[in-house]
């Protein structure tokens, strides 16, 4: 990839791959919150985007509207030790030429929109291994459609802000939107599922407001990146009354 739009070449290839069938999935871009990469910029392929572990952008992940979907990419949140969120996913550790095969770790992290793309490539498999018939812009509606909700609380810094249409600012942390990150975040269960015709599974998902509570401390519960079909949520608690009031059962 490269920090430009579209360029000569690279739609014509495209073409030729999806009238084959071939779906072609590219990373947004590591460009801290800027335009997406080229060739993710161009017509005909599934553009991923990088979350973190909370479900927000991650800083370093390209944005803009020409994302399809998102996934996560691996994230830190520390400068210093060991890398406290990273992909872990098998490695080389040859530098210029093949060396040992190994897993990437805390201490050797897996990072980037190049680790995001490749969770929707696998999807796009597993799509295709259940009906081969589906088409590129088949499997692409499928993954958008059954993709989870953002979350709309759960930044580790409580800080972030809604992402914005690409500028020539950088643009770090911030709560994704249809318009900057794609249809949502990928479901690969669901995915599948609707490409086999299934009844997608329900899955039903909350988030903290403060991922680390400490004691007096008042925290949000947020349930919209569960499943789309969940239509209501109602909280209680289930055992530990004493350490902790609703303020509210919705």
């Amino acid at each position: 990839g490269s920090v430009s739009s579209c360029g000569h070449n690279y739609p014509g290839v495209v073409a030729q791959l999806v009238a084959a069938g071939v779906t072609v999935v590219v990373a947004a871009g590591n460009e801290n919150g800027l335009a997406v990469n080229e060739p993710a910029n161009c017509d005909g392929v599934i553009a991923v985007a990088g979350l973190r572990h909370a479900g927000t952008k991650v800083g370093y992940s390209s944005l803009g509207p020409e994302v399809a979907i998102a996934a996560p990419a691996g994230n830190c949140i520390n400068t210093i030790g060991a890398c406290l969120y990273p992909l872990l996913t098998t490695d080389n550790d040859g530098s210029t030429t093949p060396g040992s095969n190994v897993y990437s770790s805390s201490s050797a992290p897996s990072l980037g929109t190049s680790f995001s793309s490749p969770l929707v490539a696998g999807t796009v498999a597993l799509m295709l291994a259940a009906n081969p018939a589906l088409t590129p812009a088949q499997i692409k509606g499928l993954i958008q459609t059954s993709a989870r909700p953002f979350p709309t609380v759960g930044a580790t810094d409580n800080g972030a802000a809604v992402c914005k249409a690409p500028t020539a600012l950088e643009q770090l942390e911030c709560y994704c939107t249809s318009a900057t990150c794609g249809a949502g975040i990928l479901d690969a269960a669901a995915a599948v599922a609707r490409a086999a015709g299934r009844q997608v599974p329900l899955v039903a998902v909350f988030q903290s407001s403060v991922d680390q509570p400490t004691v007096g401390m008042r925290v949000q519960l947020d349930g919209q990146p569960s499943s789309a079909a969940v239509t209501g949520r109602t909280w209680s608690i289930a055992s530990g009354g004493a350490r902790g009031t609703l303020d509210g059962s919705t």
